[in-house]
């Protein structure tokens, strides 16, 4: 199938074959591997309201919208990009990315995302002011960065054992965690998953002049070189 009869075939099964959690859903695709008789698709589904809001705000603010992305596919195309960190394709790379409010954590192996998990933080309204520079800070920050931290590192540990066992079948496991995020603290996190965690930790805190709070927004600036190479790659193998 041709890209453009992909998109058709993934249009009309959307919803039905192709089951989605959304009441409306918005997809792309990537074709990352193909013969004359078999094709790899990577999908990812987002919900369409959520779209239409971003899409409102940016042109509300005379930005033009061209692409959407999920933050940890953003940082993983910069570190790539960037050759940060090498990266082995049969590693399975964590790229936990924290924040005040949320957690997420995406695995990549053979360059692909694998597994996605992302947790909200409850107490965030308690816990956390913005500053005017834009810096997220704890109200009180001891002991509530403590505990904060150890909550943390407990659902990592937590979905650390998950993958390892459930997703491998507890023939392998996490290889490296590359540490991320828009927050204060990364630094003493890192400490501490370093006296937790026997695997190397990277913290990734900027690409040339570009800080860590927006490197999310660097990769996804590499999107569209990187759908035309990954192009490039499906015609040439074909």
């Amino acid at each position: 199938l041709t890209e453009s009869e992909v998109k058709d075939y993934l249009n009309l099964h959307m919803g039905q074959s192709i089951r989605s959690p959304f009441k409306e859903t918005s997809f792309h695709h990537e074709i990352v591997w193909q013969n004359e008789t078999e094709q790899k698709v990577i999908l990812m589904l987002y919900p369409t309201a959520t779209i239409r809001e971003f899409e409102t705000i940016l042109t509300g603010a005379s930005l033009d919208p061209l692409f959407a992305d999920v933050s940890s596919l953003c940082l993983y195309r910069m570190i790539e990009s960037n050759k940060a960190i090498e990266l082995g394709e049969n590693n399975h790379t964590l790229v936990f990315q924290w924040s005040p409010t949320h957690t997420t954590m995406m695995v990549f192996n053979q360059n692909l995302p694998k597994f996605v998990r992302n947790s909200r933080n409850p107490s965030f309204f308690d816990d956390w002011e913005l500053t005017a520079e834009g810096d997220w800070l704890l109200k009180e920050e001891q002991p509530a960065l403590q505990n904060h931290i150890k909550e943390t590192l407990d659902v990592l540990e937590r979905f650390l054992e998950f993958y390892r066992y459930s997703v491998l079948d507890g023939k392998n496991g996490i290889t490296e965690i590359v540490l991320a995020g828009d927050f204060s603290y990364t630094e003493e996190l890192k400490e501490n998953m370093e006296n937790r965690f026997y695997l190397p930790i990277h913290h990734i805190k900027q690409a040339g002049e570009v800080e860590s709070k927006y490197l999310p927004l660097y990769g996804l600036s590499l999107k569209q070189k990187r759908m035309n190479k990954t192009k490039q790659k499906v015609v040439k193998e074909a």
